[in-house]
């Protein structure tokens, strides 16, 4: 392997299986840069270069463990083209970087200025990273301060931020297709209720006076309270 050609591998830890693969994330980064992303991938703009985002990789299907979003960091370059991405796994990083941006120091500019400053807000009190590639190690301690703690493994304290003030964020605005995915989803989990209420009175009899009424009753509304939510607060929708 190239000195430098782990800038666009996993810093995962040996053996384990991880569901985010270098394509995946190559994939989310082509999306965002064409504005197709969709209703999967949920920016906040922290600096002209870094956003964070909550991804979902599918659909919510309700029998997986600890089921949800992946937290990501997407690196932009000067002409705001998104480059490359760190996910966040809390007890390691996964970094890609397209190829025709590796080596010009956008990667260590964000972790550096934006990502780890970021993390270290949340309250982690370190980071870590693992690898098999010792070049891997050897690039987070020159570039990212980091300190090897093994041959496979460096770590960072995050102490100093602890206690600042939060990072100033934006948030993107909200389109009217935007919206629209939204009221589908909200549509979606008040049918998912109906359907478990009614499975409940096949068996049961009549539910009345029960928290699923009332959620189902809540969800049916939900919709126009969302909208009044965002015009409240970013104005009509784009």
């Amino acid at each position: 392997m190239g000195n430098n050609a782990f800038l666009g591998t996993l810093l995962g830890h040996r053996g384990t299986e991880i569901k985010v693969t270098n394509d995946c994330i190559e994939k989310y980064i082509d999306c965002l840069n064409r504005n197709e992303f969709g209703g999967s991938i949920f920016r906040t703009s922290l600096s002209t270069r870094v956003d964070f985002a909550k991804v979902w990789p599918v659909e919510p299907r309700g029998n997986v463990v600890n089921e949800g979003s992946d937290k990501f960091y997407f690196i932009k370059n000067e002409e705001g083209v998104y480059i490359a991405a760190v996910l966040d796994m809390y007890s390691d990083l996964h970094v890609y970087v397209k190829n025709e941006y590796r080596k010009k120091g956008y990667l260590s500019s964000a972790v550096n200025e934006v990502i780890l400053p970021h993390i270290g807000r949340t309250g982690r009190i370190k980071q870590v990273v693992t690898f098999e590639n010792p070049e891997i190690g050897e690039y987070c301690v020159r570039n990212w301060g980091f300190s090897l703690v093994s041959e496979s493994s460096a770590e960072k304290s995050l102490s100093s931020y602890h206690g600042l003030a939060p990072l100033p964020c934006k948030g993107y605005r909200i389109s009217r297709k935007d919206y629209a995915g939204i009221n589908e989803k909200i549509h979606k989990a008040r049918l998912y209720i109906a359907m478990v209420k009614e499975q409940l009175e096949a068996s049961l009899g009549e539910i009345e006076d029960s928290d699923i009424d009332y959620m189902e009753y809540e969800l049916f509304n939900l919709d126009d309270q969302v909208l009044t939510l965002i015009e409240n607060v970013q104005g009509d929708l784009d």
